[in-house]
């Protein structure tokens, strides 16, 4: 009867509720303790005492599989937690927010956004973000901007834009090129908007 097993050879199937246990520490002796517990019990179906070897290949598998799912189940507890801290700081944030698909088009804004601009969330959605724009920004601010984002996914400057109600204000604004992992050329912008403070 083999006693000892790498953490990566033992497996068996999901039955142990992670989330009642504080630590990985005590989590990890419940796997050991149901390890050994189906131990003994294939050991007794099969008629033979604990001294006595048995094939435990199935054991194993079952093991590493609980062990991989478990993996699988803290990565997800990791991700969902980051999203929630993401969205918070998105809707909580006192700088505006928008985000833009790789046609340009607005696809979400920040409740900071509409404070600062006075356009809702339903009023930009869809729409290119130049309608924004004054008339009073020199054109060669944009085409910095612009070649700064293909060469180098960022910029950051000053630009004079119009809020809803026709009053020109400048804006510090930084932009983002986010790329997609599986396909680099499908992106995102994220543009930060901050309010002027020439401080």
């Amino acid at each position: 009867l083999k006693c000892a097993y790498a953490v990566d050879e033992l497996g068996f199937d999901a039955c142990i509720d992670y989330k009642q246990f504080a630590d990985a520490g005590t989590l990890f002796a419940e796997i050991v303790r149901e390890c050994w517990r189906r131990m003994g019990a294939e050991l007794a179906r099969a008629g033979q005492s604990a001294q006595q070897a048995t094939p435990l290949d199935a054991l194993k598998a079952k093991m590493s599989a609980l062990l991989r799912s478990l993996n699988l189940r803290l990565e997800r507890e990791t991700l969902l937690s980051r999203l929630r801290i993401g969205a918070s700081v998105f809707e909580s944030t006192q700088d505006g927010v928008m985000i833009t698909d790789a046609g340009n088009n607005i696809i979400d804004v920040n409740p900071a956004f509409s404070d600062i601009t006075g356009y809702n969330r339903d009023q930009v959605l869809g729409r290119n973000p130049r309608f924004l724009a004054s008339g009073m920004t020199a054109p060669a601010v944009y085409q910095d901007m612009w070649q700064a984002l293909h060469q180098c996914d960022f910029w950051r400057g000053n630009v004079f834009n119009r809020r809803q109600n026709g009053q020109v204000h400048q804006e510090s604004i930084s932009i983002s090129v986010i790329r997609s992992e599986d396909d680099p050329l499908t992106l995102h912008h994220v543009g930060v908007i901050s309010r002027f403070n020439a401080q």
